[in-house]
């Protein structure tokens, strides 16, 4: 909070003041690590100007008229070795369609606090703390709403942005807070516009939901009430690949494609989805890391397949590979992709005992080398 103090007095020290995320944790005793300012009663020229000279990286849409944004004019800065801070200026958003990016954003030296407020998602994350002085600014009674576990819309702006639909259920599966009768009435009406909002937004918040959760179920709950997926009942854990693979048994493979579900890791949920009985074990223990294979057998009560992974050695670890990369170069294969298919081919007859032992995975090796090793 020095470091902060200290980087404040660069600027106008009253126009500096933290909002957010790290106000509403330190509320709830969590202690903060993202620090969100935002700058009020300085010009833009004189603001950029005083971050110029910092080392930074800025995030900001072409100017489409004079003061006028096509993106919020953000700036990441390292305010000290290891630690970063996002600062931007208070600012207007003027929704100029049903988009998620058909916004205007408008900062100035004029725009006040209760201005900047307003475009906020929820009241608990519209509680803005001065830097220098302490004072705080909890226009909607964000406080209030933390201390009760309640969670809603800070304004009738909230319809504006689709996505905050999707943050919502966030913050109430991370908080085990409950959605107030407006909040799920106003996600309602949201819905059309929500489900057209681009997958990979959809994917940061559903990845965010899932990692800090602590109710799952909460935030699953929410989308169902509001109609964006179907009624549904999952696992409590942090593993996305576990929770994904509950939904797209209870509700198809859609689920993969509305969420942006990773591609690299989809067909590690197709594979849990398929129920792999023991004789598969290994062969799953290739994709899937040791921990999401117990942590599904356990939720689903698959204990053959803990037992199993157990007994063959990859309930702890994945099985040492027989050939290595440098085993291939060894034997005259050079770097490269081929190499890595060719890792990857013998890992398989590995997992499957289409070889048996280090002897055939090298004989193997040879063989696919002098066919000249075509995918």
């Amino acid at each position: 909070m020095n470091t902060i103090k200290e980087f404040a007095k660069r600027f106008n020290p009253q126009s500096i003041w933290i909002v957010g995320g790290a106000n509403r944790d330190e509320i709830m005793g969590i202690k903060p690590v993202d620090f969100d300012l935002v700058c009020v009663g300085m010009d833009i020229d004189e603001f950029i100007q005083t971050i110029q000279d910092l080392p930074h990286k800025m995030v900001v849409g072409k100017e489409i008229a004079p003061g006028v944004f096509s993106d919020p004019p953000v700036f990441n800065v390292e305010i000290t070795e290891g630690q970063t801070v996002e600062i931007a200026m208070a600012r207007l958003e003027i929704s100029t369609g049903n988009a998620t990016h058909d916004f205007q954003y408008i900062p100035g030296k004029d725009i006040t606090l209760m201005q900047d407020a307003v475009r906020r998602d929820f009241p608990s994350g519209a509680i803005y703390k001065n830097v220098q002085t302490g004072e705080t600014f909890d226009p909607f009674n964000g406080r209030d709403d933390i201390q009760k576990g309640i969670i809603r819309p800070c304004s009738d702006k909230f319809p504006e942005s689709p996505e905050r639909l999707y943050r919502a259920a966030s913050q109430i599966a991370r908080f085990k807070w409950q959605a107030t009768a407006e909040l799920i009435t106003v996600c309602k009406a949201m819905k059309e516009q929500a489900e057209r909002i681009p997958a990979e937004q959809k994917w940061r918040h559903f990845e965010k939901m899932v990692k800090h959760g602590i109710d799952i179920q909460a935030g699953i709950d929410f989308m169902v009430e509001v109609g964006v997926i179907p009624a549904m009942v999952v696992p409590q854990s942090n593993d996305p690949v576990v929770i994904m693979a509950s939904m797209v048994k209870q509700a198809g493979e859609d689920m993969m494609v509305m969420f942006n579900f990773p591609h690299d890791q989809r067909k590690i949920v197709t594979r849990i989805v398929d129920n792999p009985d023991c004789s598969h074990v290994r062969v799953l223990a290739v994709d899937i890391q040791p921990a999401t294979i117990r942590q599904w057998a356990k939720v689903h009560g698959r204990n053959d397949v803990l037992f199993t992974a157990t007994h063959i050695g990859v309930a702890d670890k994945p099985e040492q590979n027989w050939i290595t990369g440098d085993d291939l170069i060894a034997m005259g294969m050079k770097p490269g992709k081929d190499l890595g298919q060719m890792l990857k081919f013998i890992k398989k007859a590995q997992a499957t005992r289409t070889v048996i032992d280090r002897d055939e995975a090298v004989e193997m090796a040879k063989v696919i080398m002098g066919d000249r090793w075509v995918m």
